[in-house]
């Protein structure tokens, strides 16, 4: 610490002058593979429909998470069942407790729900994703790294590190802020943990400053574990990047492609230190490589994906076929049950997840929708407001004018139907941070609850979702009011907000297309539910 930085080297050039030539160079094979391949295609599916067969096979919440991702990352439709149920239930997880840092979960399960989450409906899901980061920042050891209790172990865990700083890259390319200083920090561990070969071990044994030390249990697993988790950081923290000069195009910043300029170094390290980290570990992955290790084999691909997606990004070029995947694809191939699963130490349910998302390029795929500006794709990762007409830009985000005005306003324009402000002005509504929808549903609760018996769906659908986003338990009769409204969206918005609300996974087991007999049953249940805590709650017939 202490030492400045350098303003010539960015996480594209950290690989620069690297002699040795990496396998991602390799020749390749005869096989040739990629994620578009029949035999992957095929692979691929049926260990999908596993998936979809097993969301509640088991329970761990990263698990469930995993599965989510999948589907997502597959493209399935958010109204999916097995995505739905994910939400649901780890919703629920994360909510369970109002004090942030005691809700109990491992890292591994934290740091998934952050990627599920903001993958799925970042914005919908901005409370659940935020009170996971606190958590996270609270876990965080002295050191800087992540690991078991302090009653268990007081070493950090590289693997549980690798899963804290992948979520923070999921969380910074949905729009949430992570505190720079968390992030340094677990840098600051992978540099003292790395051993002088280049891998890294299970736990880390701690360094005095940045001399290296010898580490135990190095696999392949742990190796590209923390170098992967060294690149993410790197970008993160826009270590030694070098500033551009910002192109004139016309365009607001904002909306320009990926290649922007970059912003101040959030870190203290000096670019060396994580250069010199990296080709170490390039040399070590070329020495040691191997497909399979003696366990855990499946989370190994997963993370070896993962490390040369990162690696392409730093040094700006990717081969179309490289051995390793090639290598990974016919293991998978032959080892897959006749089910569509794979199995591991991590679990039947994880490894298939691990699996397909070796086989899709998983990590890849994400880092290309980062670089490339697509419908609707903003530098912090956000979609677009779905209503552009009046958009300026702060922070290098792309904002509907509505939320810089008075949120007074923005209620005075939901309660205008004729307005020709209406769509923008619900826009803004759902798309509002936590922190400013809490103070404006609380001030204007009376009127949003109006709102919901407006004769305009979206007036109703606004009210309902920024009801539900508030946790008060003074909104639960209008939500559960709203489970009579005869658009199918805000029933199942006014019932996963009262499943939030409640902390009841299954929500007395309304399904997205009810029956009238099932919904009337669901709504009985949800007065008496509201009854027992609320004894002198009145609901109209």
């Amino acid at each position: 610490m202490g030492m400045s930085i350098s303003a010539n080297r960015g996480p594209a050039a950290l690989a620069a002058g690297l002699a040795l030539v990496g396998l991602a160079a390799s020749t390749p094979t005869a096989s040739a593979y990629t994620p578009q391949s029949r035999e992957v295609r095929q692979a691929v599916d049926r260990a999908v429909g596993f998936l979809e067969q097993n969301v509640t096979t088991d329970p761990r919440p990263g698990a469930v998470a995993l599965i989510g991702i999948v589907l997502l990352k597959e493209g399935k439709h958010p109204s999916h069942p097995g995505i739905v149920r994910a939400a649901n239930y780890l919703s629920q997880k994360a909510l369970a407790h109002d004090d942030s840092t005691k809700l109990g979960l491992d890292i591994y399960s934290t740091s998934l729900m952050i990627v599920f989450f903001s993958l799925f409906d970042p914005n919908r899901y901005s409370v659940e994703v935020e009170t996971l980061l606190a958590y996270l920042e609270s876990k965080q050891k002295g050191h800087g790294g992540w690991g078991y209790d302090d009653s268990i172990r007081k070493t950090g865990d590289t693997s549980m590190t690798q899963n804290a700083i992948l979520s923070f890259w999921e969380a910074t390319r949905a729009g949430f802020r992570v505190s720079p200083t968390m992030i340094d920090r677990g840098m600051i561990w992978l540099l003292k943990t790395q051993d002088p070969s280049g891998g890294f071990g299970y736990q880390g044994n701690l360094s005095n400053d940045f001399t290296l030390v010898q580490q135990t249990m190095i696999k392949p697993s742990m190796a590209t574990a923390g170098l992967g988790s060294l690149y993410i950081c790197a970008e993160l923290l826009n270590v030694g990047k070098a500033p551009k000069k910002r192109e004139e195009d016309g365009r607001p910043q904002a909306l320009r492609e990926k290649k922007r300029e970059a912003a101040p170094a959030k870190s203290q390290v000096n670019p060396d230190l994580v250069h010199r980290a990296l080709e170490r570990g390039k040399g070590w992955v070329q020495a040691n490589y191997t497909i399979t290790q003696r366990d855990y084999n499946l989370y190994y691909l997963y993370t070896l994906e993962r490390y040369f997606s990162f690696r392409e990004m730093a040094e700006a070029r990717a081969e179309q076929q490289p051995r390793w995947y090639d290598d990974g694809v016919r293991y998978l191939l032959e080892n897959q049950a006749d089910d569509g699963s794979w199995t591991d130490q991590c679990g039947k349910v994880s490894a298939t997840a691990f699996g397909v998302l070796f086989l899709i390029r998983s990590t890849r795929k994400s880092i290309e929708q980062q670089q490339t500006l697509g419908d609707g794709t903003l530098v912090g990762g956000r979609g677009l407001p779905k209503f552009t007409a009046g958009l300026t830009i702060r922070g290098g985000q792309v904002i509907s004018k509505l939320e810089l005005g008075s949120l007074d306003q923005v209620l005075d324009s939901l309660g205008e139907t004729e307005s020709l402000d209406y769509d923008a002005a619900l826009s803004a509504l759902e798309e509002l941070p936590s922190e400013k929808l809490e103070p404006l549903v609380a001030k204007h609760a009376r009127k949003l609850q109006e709102l919901a018996g407006d004769p305009s769906p979206k007036a109703r659908l606004a009210a309902v979702r920024a009801l539900g986003r508030q946790r008060n338990l003074d909104n639960v009769p209008v939500l559960i009011y709203a489970l009579t409204d005869p658009d199918p969206v805000i029933v199942r918005e006014a019932r996963d907000a009262l499943r939030r609300l409640s902390r009841k996974l299954d929500g007395f087991g309304l399904p997205d297309d009810p029956t009238e007999t099932q919904r009337t049953a669901a709504i009985r249940k949800w007065q008496a539910w509201y009854r027992a805590i609320r004894p002198d709650a009145v609901f109209e017939d």
